[in-house]
């Protein structure tokens, strides 16, 4: 059942590309949350309330469901139906790929960084 959510027609596709993917929406997806945080206030003016807290604490918490279920949901998958080296595999690759996709961005911020 986890895996028929998680599945975005990736069954034919080797692992490395499913955890490609897999990190690629959750790269996309972190930078629209930062991207919303560093323009919050001017977007939606300065708050300093409770409220703004407790929001700030419910987009922390969707994020982590987000970006766990991208990493974590087919990993699971595959170690509940049995394929423990494949899930075991698969948590690997996301953690490379993940590790590639922050050495790109600090290489992107270095060198944008020396230019400015």
């Amino acid at each position: 059942m986890i895996e028929k959510a998680y599945d975005y027609g990736m069954n034919n596709k080797s692992l490395s590309t499913q955890s490609f993917m897999s990190t690629l929406l959750a790269a996309v997806y972190i930078l629209l949350v930062a991207l919303f945080m560093t323009n919050a206030e001017q977007w939606l003016g300065q708050m300093n309330s409770a409220l703004s807290a407790a929001v700030f604490l419910m987009v922390f918490s969707l994020s982590a469901l987000v970006v766990g279920g991208l990493f974590v949901a087919k990993p699971l998958a595959l170690y509940v139906d049995g394929q423990k080296q494949d899930a075991l595999r698969l948590l690997l690759w996301n953690g490379g790929w993940l590790f590639i996709f922050i050495v790109i961005g600090l290489l992107k911020l270095t060198i944008w960084n020396s230019w400015s």
